[in-house]
């Protein structure tokens, strides 16, 4: 495991010094909030707050773009390590086997080919995992149904049975 985490960072770094966050509308964002030097949120989503104070508490000291640049990139790559770190630290104790599906997700199928890290929508999709993955717990998995009236609800945890839906074997590893 500490192997795929050293390649996702370096993946993370590679993407966020060379430039790739300043893709698209990144660089207006950049642009915006050096020039206005307050949090850039457009139609107030307000996950960009976290991820732009750094560079403006930066520029405070410094107006170099060869340093606000890289800060503002790492900023933003980061979001698929700290999906992926806090999707592991939900499921490691009690159901490693589960952080196949946000690895796959994040790791294989979106950061390979990820160009826009400053659309929210993909920042949700990568964000969705450990909230996906917080809705399991150990209890909860044994007892999602006793309280069902008439029964009629499917046994199993949300990601089991989201398994079961797509049709894909979903091995139980405690």
């Amino acid at each position: 495991m500490p192997l795929y985490f050293v390649a996702i960072t370096s993946a993370v770094v590679f993407a966020g010094l060379s430039g790739v966050p300043l893709s698209y509308d990144g660089s207006y964002v950049l642009f915006r909030l050096l020039e206005d030097h307050a949090p850039y949120t457009p139609h107030g989503r307000f996950i960009h707050l976290m991820l732009q104070w750094p560079v403006i508490l930066a520029s405070n000291y410094t107006s170099d773009l060869a340093i606000l640049r890289p800060i503002f990139g790492l900023m933003y790559a980061s979001i698929p390590l700290l999906a992926l770190l806090t999707s592991w630290a939900l499921v490691r104790n009690w159901r490693p086997g589960l952080f196949v599906w946000p690895s796959l997700a994040i790791g294989v199928a979106e950061l390979p080919g990820q160009l826009v890290f400053i659309s929210e929508g993909v920042m949700a999709s990568q964000l969705g995992w450990p909230v996906l993955l917080g809705t399991e717990s150990p209890r909860q998995a044994s007892t999602a149904c006793d309280n069902s009236p008439d029964g009629s609800c499917v046994r199993g945890s949300p990601v089991e049975v989201i398994a079961r839906v797509v049709e894909i074997p979903f091995h139980d590893v405690r």
